[in-house]
C-alpha cells in the first residue's frame, strides 16, 4: 500500500538520522549555520528542501497516527519551553526533546491514572510544564535594574 511504503522511507531515513549516521556534517551545517554551510559549498538549497520535505513527511504521517491536535502541540510547547533556558540551537533542541519525553511520560500516567484520553492529557502536561517554565527565571538572566 501506498502510506506503508511512505512510512518506510519516512522511517529509514528517521533512523538514519538518529543512528549518528554521518551526512558530510551537511546536517549540522544547514539546521544551525546555513550561511556557513553556503560559504564552505555545501549546496544548502538541496539539502534544506531534503529536511523540509522529511519534516513535511514525518508530521503528515503523524497527524494521521495520532492527530493534529499532539503533534502540533509536542512540536510547539516543548520548544517554546526550552527556549527560555538554552543558549544555543543545539541546546534548545536536547532540552525540547527532555521536555517533550516528560510531557508524554506525564499525560500517559495522568491517562491511566485519572482515565482520561492520552492525547489532551499529554498536551496537558505539556502545558503545564511550559507555564512552569515561566516561573523559572531564564538562564542567563540579570536581575531587575533598581532606580533608587
Amino acid at each position: 500500500d501506498p502510506d506503508g511504503a511512505l512510512d518506510l522511507i519516512v522511517g529509514s531515513a528517521a533512523a538514519r538520522g538518529m543512528d549518528g549516521g554521518d551526512a558530510g556534517g551537511l546536517d549540522e551545517f544547514l539546521t544551525v549555520h546555513a550561511e556557513l554551510a553556503q560559504v564552505s559549498g555545501v549546496p544548502s538549497a538541496p539539502v534544506r528542501l531534503a529536511f523540509m520535505l522529511l519534516i513535511a513527511a514525518v508530521t503528515a504521517v503523524a497527524m494521521k497516527i495520532v492527530g493534529v491536535l499532539l503533534i502540533v502541540s509536542m512540536l510547539i510547547i516543548p520548544a517554546a519551553a526550552a527556549r527560555r533556558f538554552a543558549v544555543t540551537p543545539e541546546q534548545m533542541a536536547a532540552l525540547a526533546a527532555v521536555l517533550g519525553c516528560l510531557a508524554a511520560a506525564g499525560g500517559i500516567a495522568a491517562s491511566l491514572s485519572w482515565d482520561t484520553p492520552a492525547g489532551p492529557s499529554i498536551v496537558s502536561v505539556a502545558a503545564l510544564l511550559f507555564f512552569a517554565s515561566l516561573l523559572v527565571p531564564p538562564r542567563g538572566a540579570r536581575p531587575a535594574l533598581r532606580l533608587e
